[in-house]
């Protein structure tokens, strides 16, 4: 008879794996993190109902005819104008009659090149270093490590 027999694999327990193994080690590790967790679901819970009829249900989407891209667009029969829309919720029709004041401000018409430029250079050194971040990752390492 042997001295070590071969135990049957059992799974671990659900608390040590998975989403509760997470949600336990990273928003419920101390009582100061889940008082802060069950603040954080509870400010969400009080304000995104109220956003959400401002943004959506009770905004104003009458944006009469649009001109997009050289072709003309009839949302409804008359633009909304600033009495039209009221203060219940959002103006999208103002929101998209300046959102060139919004992003630029008053910088001259003829000069936007010059941020647009700044913006798209920002983009592509963003998108240029997301593959040099991962591969320069502690867990991108420690996997092509593993692998040799």
């Amino acid at each position: 008879m042997p001295i070590n027999e071969r135990q049957a694999t059992r799974k671990p327990p659900k608390s040590q794996i998975g989403a509760i193994l997470w949600l336990k080690e990273n928003l419920f590790s101390t009582w100061s993190n889940g008082l802060l967790t069950f603040l954080s679901l509870y400010v969400i819970f009080i304000s995104v109902p109220p956003l959400l009829n401002w943004l959506i249900f009770n905004a104003n989407f009458n944006f009469g005819t649009i001109n997009i891209f050289g072709f003309n667009i009839k949302f409804s029969e008359v633009m909304a104008t600033n009495s039209d829309c009221g203060r219940v919720g959002a103006c999208w029709p103002f929101i998209y009659e300046k959102f060139d004041m919004f992003i630029y401000g008053f910088y001259p018409r003829e000069e936007l090149w010059r941020p647009n430029a700044v913006f798209a250079l920002t983009a592509l050194l963003f998108i240029a270093g997301l593959p040099n971040s991962i591969i320069l990752s502690p867990t991108w390492r420690f996997w092509n490590l593993a692998r040799s």
